[in-house]
């Protein structure tokens, strides 16, 4: 039989006295089992060797391990700091702040290791990774009562008050009436019945239209859709072929609506009203150009093949309301020769050479 002081001497790290089971008896009886899972920075794991028992999970580890062939159920004799991290065995470990020896499974060994709470929050007090800063002292704006405040607070307010009643004076002192950016003193008349309203500065000089009711509100959105609320909220930057194509239109004279609304849904590069033409301008990557992208051609991604099918889709809508002559002129022709395609273009519409309801997907040939 194996001694108290020889085990202990042997679990320290001599490997001469005893056997794994009555190690493991010992560690068993003498310290608490505590399997909670931790994470630290290092592993604190006794020197010494443990059975371990092989199974379908970790047979292969433990080949590579011992370079040799293992048996299902076969026990092998290895050093526990060479144990699997996700392995479920029993390990001995020291507590990292009272040293005392205590089994816990591999897998809930992370870093730093603690036999119980109250060792962790005494080493805790004594190694806070995030210790607690002094607070900054500052004085109340209205009573001039000094008081403690978060170094974080103080960078983001120019202004401190001790307490409610102290932020409620302050109040009702500087902020009051004019004093407020959004006071609603002022007296306008809706925009929709004419009904006089009051309402704040700030909405005075950032808005267009002021209306008394919701009702009068969506009254006038459903009035001046097109005019107001459709074409206001586009946001949409001229792109330098849109640009070369305005251009052309304007050096011969013709009328054009840019960023043209359709039936609510679309918009459109070019409305020529004149002549029911639509001419869009399409960018050789964002809309696949066929001289450039497709079937033995450089491949299509996803993004393309998506906005291909949303081009379809828009152009067969907007044909299925109405006769219009729809053209389509791509960004490498228009850098190549801008005068010959788009003369093309005009030429087509004047002479009115069009099919009903159908396309032209115009393109280098």
């Amino acid at each position: 039989m194996v001694t108290y002081n020889e085990k202990h001497s042997y679990i320290r790290g001599s490997l001469e006295i005893g056997n794994s089971e009555e190690r493991l008896v010992y560690c068993l009886i003498t310290h608490k089992l505590n399997f909670t899972r931790r994470r630290w920075k290092r592993v604190s794991l006794l020197d010494y060797n443990i059975d371990i028992i092989i199974t379908r999970q970790n047979r292969k580890y433990y080949q590579n391990l011992l370079n040799r062939e293992l048996n299902i159920a076969e026990y092998v004799f290895v050093n526990q700091n060479q144990v699997s991290k996700s392995s479920k065995q029993d390990v001995s470990c020291e507590c990292d702040f009272c040293k005392a020896i205590f089994i816990r499974k591999r897998i809930d060994v992370k870093t730093l290791t603690f036999c119980s709470k109250e060792c962790r929050n005494n080493y805790m007090k004594n190694n806070n990774p995030n210790p607690k800063k002094e607070k900054i002292i500052v004085q109340c704006v209205t009573c001039k009562k000094e008081f403690g405040i978060n170094e974080a607070k103080s960078n983001i307010q120019d202004n401190f008050f001790c307490s409610r009643e102290c932020y409620n004076n302050y109040r009702s002192v500087y902020y009051n009436k004019e004093q407020i950016y959004n006071y609603q003193d002022l007296n306008v008349q809706c925009t929709q019945c004419g009904k006089s309203f009051k309402t704040c500065n700030f909405d005075i000089e950032n808005r267009n239209n002021l209306f008394c009711s919701p009702e009068c509100y969506w009254n006038h959105r459903k009035d001046n859709y097109s005019e107001v609320y459709f074409i206001g909220d586009l946001s949409i930057r001229e792109t330098k072929p849109e640009r070369l194509v305005r251009e052309y239109l304007e050096s011969n004279n013709i009328k054009y609506k840019q960023n043209c609304p359709m039936f609510r849904r679309y918009y459109v590069d070019f409305y020529l009203k004149d002549y029911r033409t639509i001419i869009e301008v399409y960018g050789d990557y964002w809309h696949s150009n066929p001289n450039i992208y497709g079937e033995g051609k450089k491949p299509l991604n996803d993004i393309q093949r998506l906005q291909k099918q949303r081009d379809i889709e828009r152009e067969l809508y907007i044909q299925s309301k109405n006769d219009f002559q729809f053209y389509i002129i791509w960004e490498s022709d228009i850098y190549k020769n801008l005068e010959y395609y788009m003369g093309d273009i005009l030429s087509r519409m004047r002479n009115n050479k069009q099919e009903s309801a159908t396309t032209t997907r115009y393109a280098l040939l």
